[in-house]
């Protein structure tokens, strides 16, 4: 795998953290709505929180839990809903295309295997 990314832990940079990252050839990125999947709510809530916060652009962050495998089903059929198709994050950061839900094989996340964001 060729990765492009680095997604800090916790969110949590600062601009020396941004050029290290970029000394390795990594561009930065953050998420723009959090599952919270971590705390392990109904996936119900999952998928009722990205329905109502989900848009064209967004980053979806989740984990390996069974909150978020369970509820990944329902999040992408409200995201189709919306007219957003799958594609990868490298798509949707990108200045063209149409709008897309990016899904991202990450090393850390081997159980589900993907990390969402949405381009428009």
């Amino acid at each position: 795998m060729d990765n492009r990314w680095f997604a800090p832990p916790s969110g949590d940079y600062d601009q020396r953290t941004i050029e290290l990252a970029a000394e390795q050839g990594l561009k930065t990125v953050l998420w723009t709505v959090d599952t919270v999947d971590w705390m392990k709510p109904a996936p119900s809530t999952i998928v009722q929180k990205i329905a109502q916060k989900v848009e064209p652009g967004a980053l979806i962050l989740m984990h390996p839990t069974a909150s978020s495998r369970d509820a990944l089903k329902g999040m992408i059929q409200v995201i189709e809903r919306k007219g957003i198709k799958l594609g990868t994050v490298e798509e949707t950061l990108s200045p063209t295309g149409s709008i897309l839900l990016g899904v991202e094989r990450l090393p850390f996340f081997d159980r589900i295997g993907m990390h969402l964001s949405i381009r428009g």
